[in-house]
């Protein structure tokens, strides 16, 4: 018996997420268990995706199931975004690479409205990049881009973690940043963790947690 936990926006999305990461089984092969009903939040904070776990039955496993895969879960992982993707949008291509991190596998989608499948601040990316990592199995990763976005926005992220970190040196005062998720954070801490005058720390709980950008002086005179 093979089973495996997703998540998606809905629970039909979580569950055609499980089924194509467990080699295209049809829906009637298996048994699924919600874990988690998706939930919007207060004010687009704290939302949820829906968690399911899907459970192929004994004796209705394809060759396709019952074989041992032999890439690291990559396979199953692209079948998992080709069906995100056929289910978000129209004439995506999905370019591969592995000649980055060791142990990582880069997802870079081309596509005509990559808006889409970027959403507010890289959320819909990240949540993307978080549910193709579930599949995957411990030691392997995989780095999902849309449209060249990451780059883009690591580099208005590292000119504004500049822009206020001469903010704190010139008054001498701390500046609190927006929250962020982890991804950007990880991005101001590297990008100001040689920059002389400041300190950097996350401050904060859950979707509000936060960098603080502080001077180890008084105000610049």
């Amino acid at each position: 018996m093979r089973a495996i936990e997703t998540e998606g926006a809905s629970i039909d999305e979580a569950v055609a997420a499980g089924l194509a990461a467990l080699g295209g089984v049809p829906r009637d092969a298996v048994d699924v268990e919600v874990m988690a009903e998706p939930s919007r939040g207060l004010l687009g904070f704290g939302s949820q995706p829906a968690r399911v776990r899907v459970t192929v039955r004994d004796g209705d496993a394809s060759g396709d199931v019952s074989r041992e895969t032999s890439d690291g879960g990559i396979g199953a992982a692209r079948t998992v975004l080709d069906e995100i993707l056929r289910h978000l949008t129209d004439g995506a291509r999905v370019e591969m690479r592995t000649d980055g991190e060791p142990g990582t596998t880069a997802f870079i989608v081309h596509e005509a409205e990559g808006g889409v499948l970027i959403g507010r601040h890289g959320a819909t990316v990240d949540a993307i990049e978080h549910l193709l990592n579930r599949v995957v199995p411990p030691g392997r990763r995989i780095a999902l881009d849309v449209a060249g976005y990451r780059e883009r926005r690591r580099e208005t992220l590292e000119g504004m973690a500049r822009r206020l970190a001469e903010k704190a040196r010139m008054t001498g005062r701390r500046v609190e940043m927006d929250p962020m998720s982890p991804r950007d954070r990880r991005t101001i801490h590297l990008a100001l963790r040689d920059e002389a005058g400041v300190t950097t720390r996350s401050e904060g709980d859950g979707h509000y947690r936060h960098v603080v950008i502080e001077p180890t002086a008084g105000p610049r005179r």
